[in-house]
């Protein structure tokens, strides 16, 4: 992999051969290929797209193709492989210079990582050989000077938070939307509908797809836009890819123990689970920065696990959570990180230290 970085971003790649390709070549690499179209086959052994992703690609390139302007939805839960469908309509699609919104730093670095191999494109055999890994910018902070856009806008993939883009002065915000030729939004339902407005504006008669578990934005506004495909909860339990969660309540009538209590109780299932050489992490989940160093003095204690507390003043996130994937760390204690998109499996115990409609003697561990 090779980086070039930059005060406002990165620009990132990772060639299939010795040669490096500009955004140019890998593009025609793109339009000169055929993307396969494989189903998975559970019964036959055959490994490839899960009907979800089929259905948001295949509705995804449908309104491409039409005379439809208006930003369209794709609604697919948790769970359902989103972004590897966001990626297969890039490629499919023959997407010339996309510029993807992610609402948080984890995801976004989560999502440079899959574009940059072309995730399980390659190992599904989706794309051929022929078929360039993309350039991909992931863009942190405002531009300050017209080279640093330049650099930027070398790519075939930009990503960004609505944060870091709210960084940019007019004139360069402007000339960035302008080279895009395609917005897509994920967990649309993060971004709220003034910062949606004045990014959707930059996209006037351009292709624009938001990708969301939940048609209801989190400031309580609908997501904008028309659904093209909904794949429903409902049909996603029925279909398996949700697996069912074991509650176990703690009962402490001291409020000054119940973060030991609680404490206790994951440690306790987690360490079970390692006997077991099952691969789990712990994530206990606190309302403010304050309270997660309380909670993360509790578990600092079980020193054999590692834990180790992110919030957003934490710095090399980026270095924490790849620790957290090799399983140098089986206790993370966080504020509000890693939420819905991030892709971390081992995650099975959740801990639940200040539940917002719960009381505090009933805590759920899901695993």
């Amino acid at each position: 992999m090779q980086e070039i970085k930059i005060k406002s971003s990165t620009v990132t790649w990772q060639p299939i051969n010795d040669q490096q390709s500009s955004a140019e070549d890998i593009f025609e690499s793109w339009c000169k290929s055929n993307f396969s179209f494989i189903e998975e086959n559970e019964k036959l052994g055959v490994a490839g797209l899960r009907p979800p992703q089929l259905g948001g690609i295949f509705a995804a390139l449908g309104y491409e193709r039409s005379d439809e302007k208006s930003a369209a939805t794709v609604v697919m839960p948790t769970g359902t492989g989103k972004t590897e469908t966001i990626l297969s309509i890039v490629v499919a699609g023959k997407f010339k210079k996309t510029l993807v919104i992610v609402p948080s730093d984890a995801l976004r670095e989560q999502t440079k990582n899959k574009f940059v191999q072309l995730g399980l494109l390659r190992k599904l055999r989706l794309v051929s050989d022929e078929v360039f890994n993309p350039i991909v910018s992931t863009i942190k902070h405002g531009i300050d000077e017209p080279s640093d856009l330049s650099k930027i806008l070398n790519a075939n993939v930009l990503i960004a938070s609505a944060a870091s883009l709210s960084k940019f002065s007019k004139e360069y915000f402007d000339k960035l939307t302008q080279e895009c030729t395609h917005l897509i939004v994920d967990e649309a339902h993060h971004v709220t509908a003034t910062t949606w407005a004045q990014v959707k504006s930059s996209f006037r008669d351009k292709s624009v797809f938001q990708f969301t578990a939940t048609s209801f934005r989190s400031d309580g506004s609908r997501v904008e836009g028309k659904i093209i495909f909904n794949y429903p909860l409902k049909k996603a339990q029925d279909d398996g890819y949700f697996k069912p969660i074991e509650f176990h309540p703690v009962r402490e009538f001291v409020e000054e123990k119940s973060d030991e209590a609680i404490a206790k109780k994951a440690i306790s299932i987690l360490r079970k689970d390692l006997d077991k050489k099952l691969d789990h992490i712990v994530m206990a989940r606190t309302s403010s920065k304050k309270r997660a160093k309380e909670v993360f003095e509790i578990y600092a204690k079980e020193k054999d696990l590692n834990p180790v507390l992110i919030d957003s003043n934490t710095k090399g996130k980026s270095k924490v959570l790849e620790a957290l994937r090799n399983g140098e760390h089986k206790v993370i204690v966080c504020v509000n990180m890693l939420g819905e998109g991030f892709d971390l499996p081992q995650l099975k115990i959740s801990a639940i230290h200040d539940p917002h409609d719960l009381s505090p003697r009933l805590v759920p561990i899901p695993q």
